[in-house]
């Protein structure tokens, strides 16, 4: 069974470990120039942003859209909506 699903994501909880669907993702550069990964990840319930902010270059081409990937992170609100902070991401 997937846990959790993006309708049961809440902030401040202890990290999560789930797989999601990549609806988006886009290379996007910090102020200091370096990537980071902007992403759209979503379930049967839902989608969420999510916000990779290092070891950018060791996944960027090991997914794209439309695939399945397992995240780890901490959920946060960010204007006023919940945002994955993904700490590792795998296939």
């Amino acid at each position: 069974m997937k846990s959790p699903y993006v309708n049961g994501l809440k902030p401040g909880q202890a990290p999560i470990t789930t797989t999601f669907l990549v609806r988006s993702k886009e290379i996007r550069q910090k102020k200091t120039g370096e990537p980071y990964l902007s992403l759209l990840l979503g379930d049967c319930t839902g989608q969420v942003d999510a916000k990779m902010w290092d070891n950018v270059d060791q996944v960027l081409e090991a997914f794209d859209r439309d695939d399945f990937v397992k995240v780890k992170g901490i959920v946060q609100i960010f204007q006023n909506r919940p945002q994955i902070t993904i700490h590792n991401l795998g296939r």
